[in-house]
């Protein structure tokens, strides 16, 4: 038997980038998921639906990793449109769907506006509101914070992601509002609070979307069939009540408190819906920016970008942390002619990866699958702390042979300082009860900020200058370093359990070091450059250019 495998993709929607995930196979089932979460919140109902369906699980316009739409403030309609236009470019005629809370209402506007699309809708939690209500939840519900300097915000994040599994609304905690439903484990917590602060204040958006929808206006216009999930320990549970008297083509269903029987319902009674329907397109080949690569560390999240026709650069991302953190250039004379941008396995928006595969060895290889994959020959080499101690490695291979190596923030302590930082750095950050681990990463990076590494607190330590320490940017880096919380310490080990002199000592490309003032470890140490590869030089960066920048204006001098 085949085992169902969950795999993501991006589709163009005009300039629109569309995240979504897909499994299974027939036909083609919607599943759209609730605010302020993306599609990863409907794993289990993507796996448990592509027993029958084609299940493509979409991540909203503006949540997830779908770009935002170009309005201030969307209405259900208008992501009702963008859905319908999404589904002409993944070339789907007509299709069931799935939609859960802010997701319903999305799939019943689609079903109004676009009628010869819906064969069917799955409504799983419906809000039905009025004027009273719609102004309440209007309010201060969706409240919204900024970055604070001392990371009180990411417990805000934290808890109130929690909150809507203890009381509901979440915001008005009373024992009368006390939620009937299990909160969710660590994982999930993590995931979903990371889709706020991924969205950010904007994770608001869709929700408000949905509170100013008209719910019950638009049921005469959907003339497919509609089943209405009465489902125990929805927050939406009692909204059914609500519905007027329905039509012929709509019903309440009653469906099971169980996760796993509530979907073997739905597969039930969509399945006779399905008859007819044609099988769902291949997935949709985007030529252009971000993509999933399969590899056999799982699937390697990449970019691409430039239209020149140079010699491509292939760039490797930090880790903790994911290529993001590069601020690779678009355009202008510093920018590469082409290029690849890689997040390590297990980091980033890269698959997930067992504890017991992080290594050197496992990134190489999955480098050099994605450069067979995409065609690369010759690449430049460009790392960027854990990705630099990869690029090296990768580079003593001389799979790739790449014709120049450049490397940012890669100390090359003494013993003693490396075995001090590992223990600093390469701190657990899985995910705790009470939100912890997310004070004890923004911590750490403002001290890497503050102080040299290793030496927090210590006057004698105390930076001249560092990396950007405004709450803004360092919650840009953190919520990158914390997409894979389980990873965090494996990335610090990529950079510091090894010695990497001797990788140095016998590197046959030519080396460009660039030193940066912003550097979390500084500027490059002079004794490196001496132990780096005939031609090789240290360069430093000009204020405010960034290390990609400083590399593609320096190559020429080394290769």
């Amino acid at each position: 038997m085949t085992t169902l495998r969950i795999r993501r993709h991006f589709v163009h929607v005009g300039s629109r980038r569309v995240h979504y995930r897909r499994a299974g196979s027939g036909p083609p089932l919607i599943v759209l998921h609730a605010s302020p979460t993306s599609s990863q919140a409907m794993s289990a109902h993507i796996l448990a639906l592509a027993r029958r369906f084609t299940v493509i699980a979409l991540d909203t316009p503006g949540y997830g990793r779908s770009d935002a739409l170009p309005l201030e403030t969307p209405a259900i309609e208008d992501y009702a449109d963008a859905l319908a236009d999404t589904l002409k470019a993944l070339g789907i005629r007509r299709t069931l769907v799935f939609g859960r809370h802010t997701g319903a209402c999305i799939a019943m506007a689609l079903a109004a506006r676009a009628p010869a699309m819906v064969e069917a809708v799955w409504v799983d939690g419906y809000p039905v509101l009025d004027a009273a209500a719609r102004a309440r939840y209007l309010g201060d519900y969706l409240h919204t914070v900024s970055p604070s300097w001392d990371g009180a915000h990411l417990l805000w994040y934290w808890f109130r992601y929690r909150e809507q599994f203890v009381h509901w609304p979440w915001h008005e905690q009373l024992h009368a509002n006390r939620a009937d439903v299990d909160v969710p484990d660590l994982e999930a917590l993590h995931r979903g609070a990371m889709d706020m602060m991924l969205a950010g204040e904007g994770y608001v958006t869709a929700y408000a979307a949905a509170f100013r929808f008209d719910s019950l206006a638009v049921l005469p216009a959907v003339r497919c069939p509609v089943y209405f999930a009465a489902r125990p320990g929805d927050s939406l549970y009692r909204a059914v009540q609500a519905l007027p008297p329905l039509p012929a083509t709509m019903q309440v269903v009653a469906v099971p408190r169980e996760l796993d029987a509530a979907l073997a319902l739905v597969e039930e009674l969509l399945s006779m819906q399905a008859q007819g329907l044609a099988q769902a397109p291949a997935p949709s080949q985007v030529r252009s920016g971000p993509d999933y690569i399969d590899t056999d560390a799982g699937e390697i999240a990449i970019e691409r970008g430039g239209e020149g026709s140079g010699r491509p650069w292939l760039l490797l991302a930090p880790a903790p942390g994911s290529a993001a953190l590069m601020a690779v250039p678009t355009h202008g004379r510093a920018a590469p002619s082409q290029w690849v941008s890689i997040d390590l396995p297990g980091h980033g928006c890269s698959s997930r990866l067992s504890p017991d595969l992080h290594g050197l060895g496992t990134c190489a290889d999955a480098v050099e699958q994605v450069a067979a994959t995409l065609g690369m020959e010759a690449p430049i080499l460009f790392g960027s702390q854990a990705g630099a101690a990869v690029a090296l490695e990768v580079a003593l291979r001389k799979c790739l042979n790449p014709p120049a190596l450049c490397l940012d923030d890669m100390p090359m302590p003494v013993p003693e300082a490396r075995a001090r930082w590992l223990q600093t750095l390469a701190v657990e950050a899985a995910p705790s009860w009470e939100g912890a681990h997310l004070l004890r990463v923004w911590h750490q990076q403002r001290d890497l900020a503050l102080w040299w590494p290793g030496e927090a607190g210590r006057h004698k330590a105390i930076r001249p200058s560092g990396p950007p320490l405004d709450p803004a940017a360092l919650q840009a880096r953190v919520v990158e370093m914390l997409r894979r919380p389980e990873a965090y310490a494996a990335g610090w080990q990529l950079l510091l359990a090894e010695e990497l002199k001797w990788r140095v000592d016998v590197l046959a490309p030519p080396l460009l070091l660039v030193s940066r003032d912003d550097a979390v470890f500084g500027r490059a140490d002079a004794a490196l450059a001496d132990r780096a590869a005939a031609g090789g030089r240290i360069v430093l960066s000009a204020p405010g250019e960034s290390a990609i920048e400083t590399a593609v204006k320096n190559i020429k001098t080394i290769s």
